[in-house]
C-alpha cells in the first residue's frame, strides 16, 4: 500500500507551498491581525482557483477530491493564511450541492467571499460567523430551508436572508 503523495498531489503541494511563502509572509500576517483577512492573499488565491477547488467541474470548479482539498488546507494553515480558504471551499461546494450552480459560484470564483455558518439562523437572525467579518454573504440554515444572507452593502450588518 502507497501512503505517499501522489506527483499531482505534491505538485499541488509545492505549488501552494510557494505561493504562501510570498503571500502569506509573517510581516503579512501581523498585518491583516485586526480581521484575520489579507486581500492580496485573497486575490493570489482566486488566480488559483482555490476557492472553488471542491466545485464540480460542471459547475465551473475545480474538482478536486477531498485529499486534494486538505492538501490545500494543510498548506494555508502551515503559513496561516490570512484568508478564509476552507470557509470558502465549504461554503462554495454547498452551494454547488444545492443550487444547481447559480451565480454566487460565479461571483466566489471572481473573488467574493461566502463563509458558511455553523449555526442555524434564529428568527432570520445570524450569530458570529467565522470569517463573517470580511464576508460578503454567508450560507446557513433558517429553518429547514438552506439560505444564502447578504450583509446588504454592509460587511458588518446583521443579515437579511433569501433562499438559495
Amino acid at each position: 500500500m502507497n501512503l505517499g503523495l501522489s506527483a499531482q498531489q505534491q505538485l499541488l503541494k509545492d505549488t501552494f507551498r510557494r505561493l504562501f511563502a510570498k503571500e502569506s509572509s509573517i510581516a503579512r500576517v501581523r498585518a491583516a491581525a485586526p480581521d484575520g483577512f489579507d486581500p492580496k492573499l485573497w486575490s493570489a488565491l482566486v488566480e488559483t482557483g482555490a476557492p472553488i477547488a471542491r466545485v464540480p467541474a460542471a459547475c465551473g470548479g475545480l474538482d478536486m477530491s477531498l485529499f486534494d482539498a486538505a492538501i490545500l488546507a494543510e498548506e494555508a494553515g502551515r503559513a496561516l493564511a490570512s484568508a478564509p480558504l476552507v470557509e470558502v471551499m465549504v461554503a462554495a461546494r454547498t452551494i454547488a450541492a444545492s443550487s444547481d450552480c447559480g451565480d454566487w459560484i460565479e461571483k466566489i470564483a471572481q473573488g467574493a467571499v461566502v463563509v458558511p455558518a455553523l449555526q442555524p439562523a434564529r428568527d432570520g437572525l445570524l450569530d458570529i460567523v467565522n470569517g463573517g467579518a470580511v464576508a460578503d454573504a454567508v450560507v446557513a440554515l433558517d429553518g429547514t430551508e438552506l439560505v444564502l444572507a447578504t450583509a446588504a452593502g454592509n460587511r458588518h450588518a446583521r443579515s437579511n436572508t433569501g433562499g438559495l
